[in-house]
């Protein structure tokens, strides 16, 4: 064998090693890209997620009316006629009430405390049908909207509570905000 066919030889299988490493660090760079995108917006509609657990936790009314867009606390005290003191009774009722009594099996709440799971955004489906049923119930539409799972402790006189819970959240006009939970 001649020593320019060791030197083809050497240039072929360096070829495909280049390609691989040129492909390896471009998947790196655009998972990269993603991820940091990603946790960017899981971390401002997370926010709104711990905002409404820090008001349930401390049983705050006013800050639980904060994590609600103003248009669909407008909208209700427009519908039901509810003046500002109304609408937090109603809130309270609606919200807060309805939470601790679903925890009244721990007895004297102690405690309570919340750790984010997870942020998981709507793909494109369920987007446009949470659109639909949006804009039914409100007369507008979102950016976005996702949903925050949660685990929550509570600890009472009688007994810990272990639970899930999964905020609803959506994004307009470049905030997000609160629309409904559920405990699992």
């Amino acid at each position: 064998m001649g020593e320019t066919e060791k030197e083809g030889r050497k240039k072929k299988s360096i070829i495909p090693t280049v390609v691989i490493l040129v492909v390896l660090v471009a998947v790196i760079a655009i998972g990269v890209f993603v991820w940091l995108n990603v946790k960017h917006v899981d971390a401002n509609a997370q926010k709104v997620a711990d905002r409404f657990m820090t008001a349930i936790e401390d049983k705050d009314v006013n800050a639980l009316i904060d994590v609600y867009d103003p248009e669909v606390i407008s909208y209700t005290k427009q519908l039901n006629d509810y003046s500002d003191d109304n609408i937090k009774g109603f809130y309270k009722e609606l919200v807060i009430d309805t939470i601790y009594s679903k925890w009244k099996s721990a007895g004297k709440i102690k405690s309570i405390s919340h750790s984010v799971r997870g942020v998981r955004m709507y793909d494109d489906e369920q987007l446009r049908e949470s659109r639909q049923t949006f804009e039914k119930e409100m007369g507008y539409s979102f950016d976005k909207c996702g949903e925050v799972l949660m685990d929550v402790t509570v600890t009472g006189s009688k007994k810990t509570l272990n639970q899930q819970m999964v905020v609803y959240i959506y994004k307009y006009e470049g905030e997000w905000y609160y629309y409904y939970y559920e405990i699992r």
